[in-house]
């Protein structure tokens, strides 16, 4: 089974968007975040770094946890987690910690 792995990348400037077979070149310094699999409400992609809100209005950001080997939405009031995967088609991507970190404010 061939699983397309897909990522994105912030260069400070915009995003550059590219799969593990293709690799990055010429991005200086990016900020790799990886494709979630996992879809919002709308059907959007979700990566890491996305802020999403849910249909409470709580607002997180999609983050990687080693320890779990898993993508969680993390909220810091109150400071709660929970697996993306049980978020699905009840969270709303609102933006990216790189274009928009004023949402999380």
């Amino acid at each position: 089974m061939n699983r397309e792995i897909n990522f994105r990348a912030w260069d400070g400037k915009k995003f550059h968007y590219f799969t593990a077979l293709q690799g990055l070149y010429g991005v200086l310094n990016p900020v790799v975040e990886q494709f979630v699999v996992i879809p919002d409400m709308k059907e959007k992609e979700s990566y890491e770094g996305d802020i999403v809100q849910t249909g409470h209005g709580a607002k997180g950001v999609v983050e990687w946890v080693e320890d779990k080997a898993a993508f969680k939405f993390n909220v810091e009031e109150p400071m709660w987690s929970h697996p993306i995967h049980a978020m699905n088609g009840a969270k709303e991507i609102i933006g990216n910690i790189h274009e928009n970190p004023e949402l999380l404010k």
